[in-house]
């Protein structure tokens, strides 16, 4: 059985293996205190939730979710921007049980949207992400702008 839950700062030793799997798996990879510093600062100010996915006690995955406004429907919207499973735990529903979770922390809050970016290639997200009901974005572009040099 998969449970998911919200994670605090007690949970870093189960998320940095797991956020570091997500960084490698996007080619950005971070050292452990980097990416605990990360975590641990977003989580100490609550500017995201991160839940985590544990079957038989053991972290599998995560997700990080954060709030934001959609100016264009006048309501707040989620952005989930972070999910990784392990991938010994891949296949086995975790992905799908933690997509459910943060579509549940959207609507708790009231929020009218949830949205999130995958990589072009990650045909195994993409199919998950439509059968829980999400569509492609047909009207917009994504376009983004490196601000160091």
């Amino acid at each position: 059985m998969i449970n998911v839950r919200h994670a605090g700062l007690a949970d870093l030793g189960v998320l940095i293996p797991l956020f570091r799997g997500y960084l490698d798996f996007y080619g950005q990879p971070a050292s452990e205190p980097d990416a605990g510093a990360f975590l641990a600062a977003h989580l100490d100010a609550g500017t995201s939730i991160i839940l985590v996915a544990e079957r038989d006690g053991d972290g599998v995955g995560f997700a990080q979710l954060y709030p934001t406004w959609d100016s264009l429907s006048l309501t707040s919207r989620w952005i989930l921007y972070d999910l990784f499973v392990d991938p010994a735990a891949r296949r086995g529903g975790v992905g799908r049980a933690l997509v459910a979770s943060a579509l549940d922390v959207a609507r708790d809050s009231g929020a009218g949207s949830m949205s999130l970016d995958t990589a072009v290639d990650n045909e195994p997200a993409q199919a998950l992400y439509e059968e829980l009901g999400f569509e492609r974005d047909e009207v917009f572009v994504t376009y983004h702008h490196a601000l160091s040099d």
